[in-house]
């Protein structure tokens, strides 16, 4: 049985080893429009590969029916999955699990020792431009023709950091499919407050996102100010519910109490024993009302960083379009549409990976299953 897989990213090489894993007798190939595959996790988790959290669930996704993976290939069941493959796993204060190395190349090496030993073929500079479902698969590439398979997934990823055109929306749409507007996630924000002087400065605060004076999301953690605006975790967070005209409000010393701040503020020039100092200088520049000013340390929404500084891609293939349970095409029978080429986009932390890993442990199981129904 042919199962071609279009895209070597996490959640093709996962699939591609659980196929033949399950089936050896499986001829699997992965099809990847680059020079190598898995590029992409090596820059996660800041190049230590955030596998997954402990927390994670259908809260921290943009649409509830991931729940469904979830219920499929939980955290525990990625957690042991991966120590089976032969990697250990460490976890910090927050729930994120990486490789106990902390190098996203731990994880890439464990991934092609399975590919070598269980024969998987990987054609790499394969771009994929169109593709035709008849009795089979016809998968076009321009450089290296026609390939037929019996199966195909579709594990292309999205926009986001890549320098290239993502061609599998097109041949998607071909097929039938919806692919809903697409945005950078997860990424830092252009501010109308240039910041060149903050520059490089980080610091911890609650960052409030509001939109005609209306609370529309909040978090706590790092902010990293750049010379054209926000950068940091909790900003990242910020992104995925941002538009422009938005006020991103941050609360500077979010774990004093007004009384400890004004007590401590009686000497203005106390402000510079409390925040970095260029940071002290900006709050001072903004009015005489310090304490506000510390809870309320402002700044309007612009635009994004752009797709390729950002870690996901919203918005992708209709998730109404394909089996929650399966990730198979609710409109091309034995096409799956699994990871981040489908509208769905988690939170910073590990859960975008984890999707990865659900949706393509998901789409092969189902493979497998129609395989065994088929010869009993």
């Amino acid at each position: 049985m042919r199962v071609g897989i279009i895209g070597g990213g996490a959640a093709g090489l996962f699939s591609a080893i659980h196929l033949k894993l399950m089936n050896p007798n499986f001829e699997v190939t992965i099809l990847e429009r680059d020079s190598r595959v898995g590029k992409k996790i090596l820059a996660t988790g800041n190049g230590k590969c955030n596998i997954t959290n402990l927390g994670a669930s259908e809260k921290d996704y943009n649409d509830s029916k991931v729940l469904y993976a979830l219920n499929n290939f939980s955290v525990f069941d990625t957690i042991n999955y991966f120590k089976k493959l032969g990697l250990m796993i460490k976890f910090d204060s927050e729930g994120r699990c990486y490789p106990y190395s902390e190098k996203a190349t731990t994880v890439l090496d464990v991934f092609m020792n399975m590919i070598n030993r269980l024969k998987i073929n990987i054609c790499t500079n394969y771009e994929v431009v169109h593709v035709k479902a008849y009795d089979d698969f016809m998968v076009y590439s321009r450089d290296y023709g026609l390939k037929h398979f019996d199966y195909l997934i579709v594990s292309t990823g999205g926009k986001s950091g890549i320098n290239f055109n993502n061609e599998s929306y097109n041949f998607l749409e071909y097929l039938g499919h919806t692919v809903t507007n697409l945005y950078p996630g997860l990424v830092p924000l252009k501010t109308k407050e240039k910041l060149k002087n903050l520059s490089g400065i980080r610091s911890k605060a609650k960052v409030k996102l509001l939109r005609e004076q209306k609370l529309i999301f909040n978090t706590t953690g790092e902010v990293l100010y750049k010379e054209e605006g926000l950068s940091g975790i909790s900003i990242m967070e910020v992104s995925r519910h941002a538009l422009p005209g938005d006020v991103i409000s941050l609360d500077l010393v979010y774990d004093l109490s007004d009384e400890e701040v004004t007590n401590f503020l009686k000497n203005e020039k106390n402000i510079f024993g409390l925040l970095p100092k260029m940071v002290a200088t900006e709050v001072t520049k903004r009015g005489n009302n310090l304490l506000y000013t510390l809870r309320n340390f402002s700044f309007v929404v612009e635009d994004t960083y752009g797709f390729m500084n950002s870690q996901v891609t919203k918005g992708g293939v209709s998730f109404k379009e394909v089996n929650p349970i399966t990730f198979e095409s609710l409109i091309v029978p034995k096409m799956y549409i699994i990871g981040e080429v489908l509208d769905v986009d988690g939170n910073s932390g590990g859960y975008n990976l984890q999707f990865a890993w659900s949706s393509a442990y998901s789409a092969a199981k189902n493979i497998i299953e129609k395989e065994v129904e088929r010869y009993e």
